[in-house]
């Protein structure tokens, strides 16, 4: 019996957006860390390279809502191990972007966090500001 071609789902419009925006968000984030010279996980602070750079967030996707989930302010290099295996290593994360930013930082993300917004709407516009810098 011969089978059909295989029919893929077409991704929508939002899911395209996501993944133009996740792109945008590395690029930014991870030159501006290397051009600082600060090419090392923000949270155990070991050198990172290659498949080891990754993007981690402060608050996390779960909860963090479609204001924080391509907000710059809530994104930091990490490596693989803190990223993934211990969640964001986020007690570490909070102590140094403390130290950064400060406490004004930190609040002004929670008080993102609690607020509802309609996601494509600010995609597009992030999407757009991500793409001048």
């Amino acid at each position: 019996m011969k089978r059909g071609k295989l029919k893929r789902k077409s991704k929508s419009e939002t899911r395209v957006i996501q993944e133009l925006l996740w792109i945008e968000c590395r690029r930014i984030m991870l030159e501006k860390y290397a051009r600082s010279g600060q090419n090392y996980c923000f949270t155990c602070e070991k050198p990172i390279e290659g498949q080891n750079r990754q993007l981690g967030h402060f608050i996390p996707n779960s909860v963090g809502g479609a204001l924080l989930r391509y907000n710059l302010d809530n994104l930091r290099p990490q490596c693989y191990y803190c990223n993934i295996n211990l969640g964001g290593n986020g007690s570490v994360f909070y102590k140094n972007l403390l130290a950064e930013k400060g406490q004004r930082h930190i609040d002004k993300l929670f008080q993102l966090k609690g607020q509802t917004c309609k996601a494509i709407d600010i995609y597009k516009e992030l999407l757009e500001k991500y793409k001048l810098l």
